[in-house]
């Protein structure tokens, strides 16, 4: 039995088995959604059967609509490759990418702060409960699951670089990291302010010439591959154009985190106040470069995480989703700077930390949060709300989806009540066994009749249109209810 006990020794093991239960509703019934799904099966449906070269750069390269993911669309292809039109599938690796994820989130926590090992492991757990978590893993189709994947192991690199003794594999390894975040989502660009402080930091505290000229050529290496990630990047169009820096547009989005999200952020807060603290106990003009080496990691972590939130905030929708970013950041800075406090320096600081942190922290709860207050209770409610929600959806979702891709008989009449064009297309993949089945789309949305005409047509009155089809013929009328949301299918063969 000892090689069983050296298995579950193996912190991924467990990992892999926290994303096992976490994920179990969409593992043990597992369906596809009508949400980005049928366009990332489709995309790899076409890649898959071509050698047009042409072909793979529009799908990989996204320039049409604004994006560049190259990583992203293979992501699917391979799952694609491996099980076809299989939903367990690619939860199964939803449930891999969770897995690794909280292994490197571990690995980078245990390796540089003084927090046990279990308590890093609670912290964790406690993390997959934030909604912003649930609601980016319990869909197939978001890309921030595999981005803070490549940042996570990308950060676990920086850490355990060797600077004088810098290696090719090491070399590689951290471009190969960084192309993979890079191309899975544009946003990633965060990361070359951090990798520019941390080399900016690590050059004025090292006075070895060797470190200091490998610091230059990995540093130089790394932004390169940055400037040509950036001049591929699509400009002021499609998915880009919903990106707006203007004060308005940040400020409005500042409220909606206050109104909104004010458990997470007002911690944090408190967290950056504990650091200032920190570090003016040790201020000294003449260690100078001893405080920056201090302040190396809280630095990094502290720029991830106001990046991201900028970023979120410059964004055209305000979705709680979208933090789950900065709150991964917020998350990694909390832990760290937790762990240098110890009780001698807590009763050494006991005066600085009442006038620089409570006081503070009081006026600003009170000034800035009067109007909305603390609600903890409200964080478990999105929680399960977000669960419940996609869950529900999913397995409405799922059951449409099964239907229109396994038992639509060709030449169907499909009448899809919905406003959402990218819904109704997805939904047409799957009904057109993504091209291979001869169909016909009605629905009430000009959009989609725009964008898809050879599929697509436009009914002024949906209901109409499907009594006077004598054909065969099918409907789908959604309920627009926010508290319910499923879908009635009417079947005529």
């Amino acid at each position: 039995m000892s090689w069983l006990k050296k298995f579950f020794s193996k912190p991924i093991v467990w990992f892999l088995i926290i994303s096992f239960f976490y994920l179990s509703p969409n593992l043990l019934s597992p369906h596809f959604s009508y949400i980005d799904d049928g366009q990332s099966l489709l995309n790899a449906k076409t890649a898959l059967a071509s050698n047009n070269l042409n072909l793979w750069k529009n799908i990989l390269f996204e320039s049409n609509i604004g994006r560049i993911r190259p990583f992203y669309q293979l992501y699917f292809i391979v799952l694609y490759l491996i099980g076809g039109v299989n939903p367990l599938v690619f939860w199964l690796g939803q449930m891999t990418i969770l897995a690794f994820t909280l292994y490197g989130i571990w690995i980078f926590l245990t390796s540089f702060t003084e927090l046990k090992k279990k308590l890093s492991f609670i912290l964790l757990t406690l993390f997959l409960f934030f909604p912003a978590t649930i609601d980016n893993f319990y869909r197939l189709g978001t890309a921030e699951p595999r981005q803070i994947l490549g940042i996570i192991w990308f950060l676990v690199w920086l850490k355990k670089l060797k600077l004088n003794k810098l290696k090719i594999k090491d070399y590689f390894l951290g471009h190969l990291l960084l192309a993979f975040t890079l191309g899975t989502k544009e946003t990633s660009l965060l990361l070359f302010p951090m990798i520019g402080f941390f080399f900016l930091i690590s050059f004025l505290v090292e006075n070895k010439k060797k470190i200091k000229r490998n610091i230059l050529f990995l540093s130089s290496s790394l932004f390169l591959q940055g400037i040509i990630f950036y001049l591929l990047m699509p400009k002021n169009q499609g998915y880009g154009s919903s990106m707006t820096i203007s004060i308005p547009r940040l400020w409005n989005s500042l409220l909606v985190t206050r109104l909104e999200l004010a458990e997470f952020y007002l911690p944090l807060l408190a967290v950056i106040l504990l650091t200032i603290v920190r570090l003016s106990s040790i201020f000294n003009i003449k260690k100078l470069f001893s405080i920056l080496k201090k302040f190396l990691w809280p630095g990094v972590l502290l720029l991830g995480f106001t990046e991201s939130l900028f970023f979120v905030w410059s964004w055209q929708y305000q979705l709680e989703r979208y933090h789950y970013l900065p709150l991964f950041f917020g998350l990694l800075y909390s832990c760290y700077e937790i762990s240098q406090w110890d009780k001698q320096l807590f009763n050494k600081l006991k005066k600085q930390l009442f006038i620089f942190v409570f006081i503070p922290l009081l006026l600003l709860f009170i000034s800035f949060f009067q109007m909305r207050g603390l609600n903890w209770k409200a964080v478990f409610e999105r929680s399960y709300k977000y669960y419940s929600f996609h869950y529900t959806t999913y397995q409405t979702a799922g059951k449409l989806i099964d239907f229109l891709y396994k038992e639509l008989p060709e030449n169907t009449s499909v009448y899809i009540d919905h406003g959402d064009y990218e819904k109704i297309a997805d939904l047409g993949y799957f009904a057109s066994d993504f091209g291979d089945r001869k169909i016909t789309i009605f629905s009430n949305n000009k959009k989609i009749n725009n964008k898809y005409p050879k599929m697509h047509f436009y009914r002024s009155n949906l209901q109409d249109a499907y009594n006077q089809d004598e054909d065969r013929k099918v409907i789908i009328l959604f309920d627009s209810s926010p508290d319910r949301y499923f879908e009635k299918t009417i079947k005529n063969f």
